[in-house]
């Protein structure tokens, strides 16, 4: 005995329409778009991260090298000073804590961000007894 199976006919019914190919596109396209935009977003935080932590390494290394400064130092003298180091620029405001003993040092470096120009902030305290 032979077993058949019904042939599949095409007909004017099968296949897509334009239509149904064009909306699916259209959502396709949608779709990618929002990758793309999710894509560049995400690069962009990731290297105001990056600046962000090469700045606070910059500061850091500023302010290691006012700790090892003579309490006398001109580098230590009250007011503003103005910092540049490499792309980064910045400033030091020292004041005194307790005139003649302890000093206030604070260092602050900015930086590029996407959207806003940014800075990190570091404090420290120096005193004449460690010095």
């Amino acid at each position: 005995m032979k077993t058949t199976f019904p042939q599949k006919t095409l007909n004017a019914q099968s296949g897509f329409t334009l239509l149904e190919v064009m909306i699916a596109f259209a959502l396709f396209a949608i779709g990618m778009t929002s990758v793309v935009a999710m894509s560049i977003q995400a690069s962009r935080m990731g290297q105001s991260a990056r600046n962000r932590m090469e700045a606070l390494h910059v500061a850091r290394a500023e302010l290691e090298e006012i700790k090892r400064a003579r309490f006398d130092d001109p580098i230590l003298e009250v007011g503003n000073h103005a910092v540049v180091r490499g792309a980064f620029s910045g400033q030091v405001v020292v004041s005194d804590r307790d005139p003649g003993f302890t000093k206030e040092v604070v260092v602050r470096m900015q930086y590029p961000s996407f959207h806003h120009a940014a800075h990190v902030e570091l404090e420290g305290v120096i005193s004449r007894a460690l010095h």
